[in-house]
């Protein structure tokens, strides 16, 4: 099977294997995030010899072009891969996520001959600090190396659910991948075979990947999944978050470019926007009834009554004329 339909290779050099390599897997409408989340990257391992890789269905000429103008800019290699999502036809999705959740069951495949570590991250995600030490972490004997979910509550479920052993659980929005492991232990079957197997699952790609690396998986320090849902209001009054963050990552389905997002921690992702090659990109407005809803709950959040009840308003009517 041809996984990869077109590539695009933007940048001044040849692939160096040498390099630390970080993959990305997404759809189109998350360049903007991901351009952030790169320029995070850059800005605060300046001494690092980075290389990125993007997988997903489709980018756009327009993104495109951007994404080689940071390519030159920061005079670092990006590579494109193109590929055929059908391939995950038969795997389970949700009402938020898509087929795109998968493409890092494809990273040990598509990467296999470019490097035999490499860092996957969710695009929701900015760095603040050197990656320096998380090189350093041994997985010669492990697939990955994973951060603990941070919500006890979901942690708790999926173990009973799942029939997890461990008593662990991780959130699979950054992980650290020994390619030759993975493809050695046939990785890639065993969690196509799985998904196709199961129903209903919460987390899909995530909870796939928990049972099947269960017993192959290190654990390491929380500072490289920071995990943190800006929607929930019992996090509206927490300001300041620990210095030794490495990767920041804004779970949940409330994020930073939105403008229905207004919490203070918004301010690490607006730091990078703002000297970004993004920067003049606006936030997401409210375009359906439902994000008009989330708009009037995060003004409630935050004591702004008015505003607050005009967004309810203009969500009521609007839900009205979707269901007439």
């Amino acid at each position: 099977m041809n996984l990869v339909e077109k590539k695009y290779i933007y940048g001044k050099k040849d692939i160096e294997k040498n390099y630390f390599h970080i993959v990305f897997g997404i759809d189109d409408d998350f360049v903007r995030p991901l351009g952030v989340l790169m320029t995070s990257i850059i800005e605060n391992n300046k001494n690092e010899n980075i290389e990125f890789h993007i997988i997903s269905k489709y980018i756009s000429k327009e993104n495109r072009r951007i994404i080689k103008q940071f390519a030159i800019e920061n005079d670092i290699n990006i590579n494109i891969y193109i590929i055929d999502e059908t391939i995950f036809n038969d795997l389970p999705t949700t009402s938020y996520i898509t087929k795109a959740m998968y493409n890092r069951f494809l990273i040990p495949l598509i990467l296999k001959d470019v490097t035999d570590r490499v860092l996957y991250l969710d695009a929701d995600i900015v760095c603040l600090n050197s990656i320096e030490n998380l090189k350093k972490i041994n997985i010669d004997n492990k697939i990955i190396a994973v951060i603990e979910e941070s919500n006890d509550y979901v942690v708790k479920k999926r173990v009973k659910d799942l029939s997890l052993t461990s008593k662990k659980y991780f959130n699979s929005g950054v992980l650290y991948i020994n390619i030759n492991n993975w493809i050695n232990r046939d990785i890639n079957n065993k969690l196509i075979n799985y998904a196709k197997s199961v129903k209903d699952l919460i987390f899909p790609d995530q909870d796939i990947l928990n049972v099947i690396l269960e017993k192959d998986c290190l654990y390491i320090d929380q500072k490289y999944n920071y995990t943190f849902d800006v929607r929930y209001k019992s996090n509206r009054y927490i300001y300041n978050l620990p210095q030794n963050i490495v990767f920041l990552h804004y779970v949940g389905k409330f994020k930073p470019w939105q403008k229905w997002c207004m919490h203070p921690a918004k301010k690490f992702f607006e730091k990078y926007a703002n000297i970004s090659l993004w920067k003049n990109v606006p936030l997401d407005e409210p375009k359906t009834y439902k994000q008009m809803k989330y708009m009037g709950k995060s003004y409630a959040i935050y004591n702004k009554k008015l505003e607050s009840i005009y967004w309810y308003l203009k969500y009521a009517v609007y839900k009205i004329k979707a269901k007439l």
